[in-house]
């Protein structure tokens, strides 16, 4: 008979690693995420700067059409972390479930580092979006993978205290 090992964290550690995520996000600066109106929807995703670069080149391009710039209201979810498709500046939206079991994945398969604020910034988002607990039993590997990984993340801080 296997027995199963519960993984899950304390309260007061998931309230700890939060701050800990919080803070580390801090120092990583995010823009709206814009994208372009009209013609040929792309979907791609573009800070406000190359939003307007885009439509300027757009227009220019295809005279007979009309492109604006849209979005940058928030409250934007994605599959991935959104990135500036021309510069690159890291864009502002939150995690369907899939990107968080992703990110997760990522993080347990190639590790964490508590003091990169891109790194936190991911985490802040992955709890934010999903929560510590399982809605449903489907959930349940997803929720021990992400309590197995905060877990690594505690004993990587407690070895640097």
């Amino acid at each position: 008979m296997v027995i199963e090992k519960k993984i899950y964290i304390s309260e007061q550690d998931r309230e700890w690693l939060e701050k800990v995520f919080s803070v580390g996000a801090e120092c990583v600066e995010e823009f709206p995420e814009h994208w372009i109106a009209g013609g040929d929807d792309s979907g791609l995703s573009y800070c406000f700067v190359c939003a307007e670069k885009e439509v300027a080149r757009l227009s220019k391009k295809y005279q007979t059409e009309e492109f604006v710039v849209d979005g940058g209201w928030g409250d934007y979810i994605g599959d991935s972390q959104a990135f500036c498709e021309d510069c690159g500046k890291l864009l502002d939206n939150d995690f369907t479930q899939y990107a968080c079991e992703m990110e997760v994945d990522h993080f347990l398969e190639d590790g964490f580092d508590f003091e990169c604020g891109d790194d936190c910034l991911s985490m802040s988002k992955v709890i934010s979006s999903a929560g510590w607990e399982p809605i449903s039993h489907n959930d349940l590997n997803f929720y021990n993978n992400l309590h197995e990984l905060c877990n690594r993340i505690l004993a990587d801080i407690n070895k640097t205290l």
